[in-house]
Order: C-alpha cells, then structure tokens, then sequence
C-alpha cells in the first residue's frame, strides 16, 4: 500500500509540472514566426566568427558573458539560418529552467499543486516568455538555472557537504561567473540557502557567505583592473547612482499587475511604498522564523535587483530571476496562512483565496501577453524592412577591396515602436553599430 501511495504521489506531481509546461509552451509558441530580432543579430554574428576564429572564445563581448555565444554555437550548427530552429532551443532551455523552479517550490515546501502553480505562473508571464522571443538572451535563463541548481544541491541540517556536492556547486558557481556579471551576488544566495535549509545562525550563515565570496572578490578585482567592456559605455551604463534604487519597491509592485511596470526607475508612488514596507515585513518574518520559501524567495527577488541598483533604466528582460522570487513569497506568506490557521475551514478558505489570487495574475499575465505578442510582432516586422534593405543593397557592394559604411537615415526604428508600445512598458537601445 505505501508503494502504490508513492507511486500515486509523484504521478500527480508530475502532473502539475507537465501542466505548467504545457501552459508555458502555449504562451511561447507565436515565437516561432518571429526570426532574429534586436541584439540576435549582433550575437548571430559573433557566434559564427568564434566558430570561425577560436581565439576569440575567452574575449569579451557584451560583457564578460562566455557561455551566451557557446550556448548558441549547437544552433548555428542544427538550425543555420532557419529562425524558428533557434527559438525552439529557446522555448526547450526555458522549459528546463521551469522544471528547476518546480524543483525549488518543492523543497522550500510546497506541495505538487501550489509547486505547478508557481512554475505555471513563471513560464508563461510576460515578464519571462521574453526569452522565446530573443533568441540571444541565453545567458539569463542560464544564470538562474545556477542559482536553482544550487538551491537544490545545497545540505539540509541533517547532511554535510560531500564531494559530489562540492563538484556541483563550485561547478555551477564557475558557470555562473562565465555568464553574467550578476553572478557576484552568489555570496548572498549562499547566506540565504544556509538559513532556509540548513537552519544555520547568522553568523554561522555569514561565515558561509565569506567563503562563497572568494570568486566574486577576485572576479570584482579583475574586471576592475581589466574592464569588459568600455570605460565609457560602462560610466553611462551606471549613471544612476542611488537614485535609481527605486526599482526594488515599483518592481515589486509591478509584479502584482495593480501598477504598470516602471521602466525609468524613479518612480515611488503609494502602491511602491506599500511594496517596500512589505518587503521589509517579509524579510523579518522570514529571518526570524527561519522560513524557507521567504528566504529562498527573498533573495531571488531582491539578490539580481541589487547590481542593477545604478542602472538608470528597468528592462523587463532585468525581472526574470526576480519574478520567481516574488512567486515563492507570495506563495509562501499563502501557505504560512494556511498552516497556522486553527480551523479546517479557515485553511479552505485561504487556500481559495490564494489559488484565486494566482487565477487572476495568471488571467492578467495571458492579457498582457495579446499585447507583448502585436509588439514582439511589430518589432520582428521593422527588423524584417531593414533586412530586406540591407539584402538588396549587399550586391552593389565590392568584395575586392575595403568598405567604408557611412550611416545617413534618420529613421530611427525602436524610437518609432516605443509609441506603438501595447503590453508592457519597454525599453528599446539603439545600438552604435546598428
């Protein structure tokens, strides 16, 4: 009877997880028409010189972020120039990254249901299905694939750290340091896992944090002797300061769809106050009651936020790890509800209420999504007229001698789409080399 009960148990835990794959594969699926759209070409194209040119491998591009144009090459290779192909790769690596959340829920507490719930919500809200659309953002699913991993591999209170467990963290924490300068806040990550699953004191957490802070230090010193990218794109990058720390509460706020996303950063209104003063709330209740989906929550939400603080802009594409954070709070201060609740009543209830709540940000997400889809449309259009520009002028050009390209439009695309905008608020760059 135990066995057959077991059996019975992980089928509907595979159940909820298949559902939520199932949803986010629906909300990605309109992906497929849209080809290469901004940076995918830069990335397209500096995936095929690596290939070409193996010394490049360990330089720069875009930052420090070594892995992106490697996680590429096996498309160049596969799909060529065939776009749909690089989106199916897309759709896949968000989909494992799915299953990873789902893992997490589960060990910071949640149950099959609530565990799919989260996962469902993640994978198909407008605040992640992004990287369906641009195939060259591998490097964000990639980072927080790392720090789920670790979550799942680090000990509880009754288990040490074995070598296999040494392997994979110092595995996943090299990964991280080769994919995107955000992997410097892992010393938190390590304080946050060492109070949600091994229970440990804070200074016992901390001394866990000094140690998992020695690659980030060195990392930190290197990049400022030896920059990744340029003195001056990196002072108008982080021109914010401090003032732009207002990201933390509004983006928060944002992820309840009561406010619309603020991409300047600045904005503090009444529902970001609100937000912060939860946050705060959240974050004691967490550290004094040792609760593992708050601290695990909390540091996902608030640890990728925090190098971007200077930052003057708030892409959505910057809310990815962020979003599964807010999940795991939302759903956590849910099921703290649930569990001190006195009557079977009461917990029926709030459970209702909660699912509810998930129900209507599901049902605003998909809303959101008709209109992120006419943008993402609209966006792959005008990349599509430049294009075909491009392709009749290239046989007018020489292939004998040196090419000087003087850039004399005016049209400048993402400032024409940016007034068109209809799902989320947004931020366009235009690149120098566009």
């Amino acid at each position: 009877m135990t066995t057959v009960a077991a059996s019975d148990n992980r089928s509907r835990e595979w159940l909820w997880l298949a559902a939520a794959l199932l949803v986010a594969l629906a909300v990605q699926l309109p992906a497929l028409q849209l080809g290469f759209v901004g940076d995918d070409y830069e990335w397209w194209l500096e995936t095929r010189y690596r290939m070409v040119d193996h010394g490049r491998a360990l330089e720069p591009f875009g930052g420090l972020r070594l892995t992106n144009p490697l996680m590429l090459v096996p498309d160049q290779l596969v799909w060529g120039n065939w776009t749909p192909g690089w989106h199916i790769t897309s759709i896949v690596i968000h989909g494992i990254v799915i299953v990873l959340l789902f893992a997490v829920a589960r060990r910071v507490g949640f149950g099959p249901p609530g565990a799919g719930v989260i996962a469902a919500l993640w994978g198909a809200s407008p605040f992640t299905v992004f990287m369906a659309r641009e195939v060259h953002v591998r490097h964000d699913p990639l980072l927080l694939a790392c720090w789920l991993g670790l979550a799942l591999l680090w000990p509880g209170p009754d288990d040490r750290w074995t070598w296999r467990r040494i392997v994979g963290g110092v595995a996943l924490a090299a990964t991280s340091a080769l994919t995107k300068e955000s992997w410097v806040v892992l010393p938190g990550f390590a304080a946050a896992y060492d109070l949600a699953f091994r229970r440990s004191t804070l200074t016992s957490a901390l001394r866990t944090a000094a140690i998992w802070s020695i690659g980030p230090v060195v990392f930190v010193a290197a990049y400022v002797l030896r920059p990744a990218v340029e003195t001056s794109y990196a002072a108008g990058y982080y021109s914010g300061g401090l003032r732009t720390a207002f990201k933390i509460p509004s983006t928060l706020a944002a992820f309840t769809g009561l406010v619309d996303f603020d991409t300047s950063s600045r904005r503090f209104g009444p529902a970001d106050a609100l937000a912060l003063i939860a946050l705060a709330a959240t974050a004691v209740l967490a550290f004094r009651a040792r609760i593992p989906a708050l601290l695990v929550g909390g540091a996902l939400f608030l640890l990728p936020l925090v190098p971007l603080i200077p930052v003057p802009v708030m892409g959505v594409h910057y809310g990815y790890a962020s979003f599964a954070g807010f999940l795991l709070m939302a759903g956590g201060l849910a099921m703290i509800v649930v569990e001190r609740a006195e009557h079977r009543r009461t917990r029926l209830v709030v459970a209702a209420v909660a699912y509810g709540l998930a129900a209507a940000l599901m049902l605003w997400g998909l809303a959101v999504m008709i209109g992120e889809e006419a943008d993402a449309t609209r966006r792959a259009e005008a990349n599509n007229r430049l294009v075909a520009e491009a392709e009749a002028f290239v046989p007018r050009l020489p292939r004998d001698r040196a090419v000087v390209c003087v850039r004399l439009e005016k049209q400048i695309v993402s400032a024409e789409l940016i007034d068109q905008v209809e799902g989320l608020p947004k931020t366009y760059f235009n690149r120098g080399s566009a």
